[in-house]
């Protein structure tokens, strides 16, 4: 699902969705040992240039990637946006090539006044390419590029399972780079 336009887009309310196959839930494993042909690729949800939108209990799902370009990502947050992100499950990402990372919420452009709460966030898999990356790992949320009064409250963050090639763990509940967060 993704919301991108030339001109901002205000108010745009994405609730409680269910994305990825539900019905035989995926985990990082299961996707890691084979691409169903239903699961999502690349982002469960991205949205850019707009304002006061709200991503509120949405379920996502089995998101993978084998391609070097693509993070698999429960939520991605694009260039001038602003809203919330409120009391979503976001699992099941994954990896499969190349070491590249994945992210439960990723806020990746110039965004201001994001409020991230309330989501739990687990069972998301990379295969460790750079133990020390900021990039290549698995990470809960990850803010890598600059953004002002973004808030991260209350969020549940459990990253888990086996890492299996070439480092030692490098699972990272949290990235953050270039930020101005708003302490309440």
């Amino acid at each position: 699902m993704s919301a991108s336009a030339a001109l901002a887009s205000n108010g745009l309310n994405f609730s409680n969705n269910v994305i990825g196959a539900q019905s035989s839930p995926y985990t990082a494993t299961t996707l890691a040992a084979s691409a169903p042909v239903n699961a999502v690729t690349n982002f469960g949800m991205e949205i850019e240039n707009a304002s006061t939108f709200a991503i509120v209990r949405n379920d996502i799902d089995g998101v993978f990637s084998t391609g070097s370009n693509y993070y698999p990502t429960g939520i991605r947050v694009g260039a001038n946006a602003s809203g919330r992100i409120d009391a979503n499950k976001i699992h099941g990402m994954y990896m499969s090539t190349g070491g590249w990372g994945a992210y439960g919420i990723h806020i990746n452009g110039t965004a201001t006044g994001v409020l991230i709460k309330n989501n739990f966030i687990y069972d998301i898999m990379t295969e460790n390419y750079n133990a020390t990356s900021n990039i290549y790992n698995a990470f809960g949320i990850r803010i890598s590029s600059a953004t002002t009064s973004t808030r991260i409250l209350n969020n549940t963050i459990n990253l888990f399972d086996t890492v299996t090639l070439n480092f030692t763990a490098g699972l990272l509940l949290a990235y953050v780079s270039q930020v101005h967060l708003k302490l309440v």
